[in-house]
């Protein structure tokens, strides 16, 4: 089986802090040849430094840009970038949060089918799911913005690869408590077997 892996990396800057950098892996997919995955991943937890932060909410992550990029990890932690006639990343949408906002978003997924579609299906790349859900927390919460989720990408997907993403000044993209992201990935297998013995490709 092939293994694929997408690698997020984010720049950010506080008002009184440098500018700063990490980056986030998502969980192994794992297809055949032909087979498509297009499904929600997490919550995953974002490093720790990022996490302690903004713990406070004092200060929000304010992201300057970003690069995706989609490799296969070696036991040594080596890194290998897989080839779009591999497999193809068709697109992708990476939630950002707080834990608690994103249980909670994930929540009405689990009992609104509509909704669910909205976070996975074609709705995802126009964010009409988690615009959605941001109104209504607002609704809810007033102005703060602690619960609000933050999409990037959505409609990007193949052309991801040396074309990189970035918020120049004055704009960024901010997160209040920024705890967990969950990736939403489109990938397809499209390399197929070396050996015609094998019923799928290895």
């Amino acid at each position: 089986k092939a293994s694929a892996i997408v690698a997020a990396c984010t720049v950010l800057p506080t008002a009184t802090a440098a500018f700063m950098n990490f980056t986030v892996y998502s969980s192994p997919v794992q297809l055949r040849y032909g087979e498509v995955f297009n499904s929600l991943q997490g919550p995953l937890r974002l490093p720790a430094e990022v996490v302690n932060r903004y713990a406070d909410g004092k200060s929000a992550l304010a992201i300057t840009g970003f690069d995706v990029d989609m490799v296969r990890r070696g036991e040594d932690g080596s890194e290998i970038k897989v080839k779009l006639d591999d497999h193809y990343l068709h697109h992708y949408a990476l939630n950002l949060g707080s834990d608690s906002a994103m249980q909670k978003m994930l929540g009405m997924a689990h009992e609104d089918p509509m909704f669910a579609r909205m976070l996975s299906g074609c709705h995802a790349m126009k964010r009409t799911a988690v615009h959605s859900f941001n109104t209504k927390l607002r609704k809810e919460q007033g102005q703060s913005g602690v619960g609000k989720i933050l999409v990037l990408g959505s409609a990007s997907g193949a052309e991801y690869r040396n074309n990189p993403q970035r918020f120049e000044k004055p704009f960024r993209a901010v997160v209040v408590k920024p705890e967990v992201w969950v990736p939403l990935l489109h990938i397809i297998n499209t390399k197929g077997s070396t050996s015609s013995k094998m019923p799928w490709s290895p």
